[in-house]
């Protein structure tokens, strides 16, 4: 990735970059305000302005993200050539999380274009179904589909919704990962469940029979 710095304010810097398209590279411009101690402080101090809903904190803790070497990034002058949303060393442990949760996976190779030019892809009155995501960063961004995505030092995560900075080199990381991934995703089928059956009359689940 290439930065080119284009503001004369040391505090407020420029950065055009480019990310990896499908054969050629997309410019994506973003702004990168140099924190001072004070913001530095606060973004390290203050919760989450969301609620821990499905209290994820308590899956894990700090000790665990260390011992899994979360925290391990690349040297000062790492420089990533292209963004890559995959690797085969983790393709099994992605689709034995995505399976252990019912969910599905794509972690092989993606063409581009699966979102944005699916009538070209399937013809005329074809309509992507919802729940089946055909994973591509920069058509998931062009479709306003919310992501989350793990990004490690050399990464640009400008793309991504929601940004997990963090490891994705080492394989007890990632393992980690899935392992928080699957457990969020059931317990918010659990809630979700539960809130429908106490939506429902009676209040009773409905049989699995």
């Amino acid at each position: 990735m290439k930065y080119f710095l284009k503001s004369s304010d040391s505090k407020c810097v420029r950065m055009c970059c480019c990310v990896a398209g499908c054969g050629r590279s997309t410019p994506v411009v973003s702004y990168f305000r140099f924190p001072d101690r004070c913001t530095v402080y606060t973004l390290m101090n203050q919760p989450l302005e969301k609620p821990d809903f499905f209290r994820v904190s308590e899956l894990f803790s700090l000790k665990d993200l260390f011992d899994a070497r979360v925290h391990l990034g690349h040297k000062k002058g790492c420089r990533h050539r292209l963004m890559e949303p995959r690797q085969r060393q983790f393709v099994h442990l992605v689709e034995s999380a995505a399976r252990g949760c019912g969910e599905y996976a794509h972690t092989r190779y993606w063409q581009g274009g699966l979102l944005t030019n699916a009538p070209v892809q399937y013809g005329p009155g074809v309509r992507l179904p919802d729940l089946v995501p055909h994973v591509g960063i920069r058509d998931a961004a062009k479709m306003n589909i919310p992501t989350v995505g793990v990004v490690d030092s050399n990464c640009n995560p400008s793309l991504l919704t929601y940004p997990v900075p963090g490891n994705d080199d080492t394989p007890v990381a990632v393992e980690t990962y899935c392992r928080l991934f699957k457990m969020t995703i059931n317990r918010a089928k659990d809630t979700r469940r539960a809130d429908g059956a106490a939506a429902r009359p009676g209040g009773a689940a409905p049989s699995s029979s």
